[in-house]
């Protein structure tokens, strides 16, 4: 374990949110596959991004070398970044 390591980002060209602000992205890059814990999902095509408190990665079963992401728990949006 190291000390400091940033949160993963994973970037998904297409982010879904529902009413209590869980995230899902698919077709995702970025962060390892297989990890839970704290990361950020951006979403490609519109730039906003969402820093989740727990969040769960696994590979992308329609997407070879892809990854789907599910942000669980504490999503929140952050300002939009270029």
């Amino acid at each position: 374990m190291h000390a400091a390591a940033a949160d993963p980002v994973y970037t998904c060209p297409s982010v879904l949110v529902d009413d209590i602000n869980r995230v899902a992205g698919e077709g995702c890059t970025g962060g390892p596959a297989g990890y839970e814990g704290p990361g950020t999902i951006t979403s490609s095509d519109s730039n906003t991004v969402w820093r989740c408190a727990l969040l769960g990665s696994s590979a992308d079963p329609q997407n070879t070398g892809k990854l789907t992401v599910l942000g669980v728990f504490g999503c929140e949006q952050q300002s939009n970044v270029m």
